[in-house]
């Protein structure tokens, strides 16, 4: 399962989630890494629709929507969460560490294991980052392997 944070104005325009270039980028994250299909993942954010007066989630904005992700959560029964970001990985953990410095590191919590790394759309404002990302999937990789 990914998580990552809100949906972008075309995301919410279209009805999906990680479209354009920010889905591509994920995408490819997936095939070529942890050589997964989209299909083969849940992905999923905390806000279920773009906030219209802010760019960034308000603490108002996830409590409303943090349920329904709890919900999902319940239903699909992940193994492991992949966040996406600091939002994501701070309602799920409780932690609000800066992703900076717990990317890469491997939280068990509840009857899950979370990953926290960067958004796709972070990496593509911060192309140097890419390579941490990379080291973050292979941890997931060698945890789904060990299966």
């Amino acid at each position: 399962m990914f998580v990552g944070d809100t949906p972008s104005a075309n995301d919410d325009s279209i009805g999906q989630i990680f479209t354009g270039r920010t889905g591509d980028l994920l995408t490819k994250m997936l095939e070529n890494v942890l050589e997964l299909t989209r299909d083969d993942v849940y992905i999923t954010n905390i806000l279920k629709c773009r906030a219209l007066d802010t760019q960034a989630p308000s603490s108002a904005h996830v409590h409303t929507c943090h349920p329904y992700l709890l919900k999902e959560i319940e239903l699909i029964k992940p193994q492991y969460i992949v966040t996406l970001g600091t939002v994501a990985y701070h309602y799920l953990t409780g932690d609000d560490s800066p992703i900076e410095k717990v990317r890469g590191i491997i939280h068990q919590q509840d009857t899950y294991t979370i990953i926290p790394t960067y958004l796709p759309n972070y990496l593509l404002r911060n192309p140097s980052a890419k390579k941490e990302v990379f080291a973050d999937l292979l941890k997931i990789k060698t945890l789904i392997q060990k299966q």
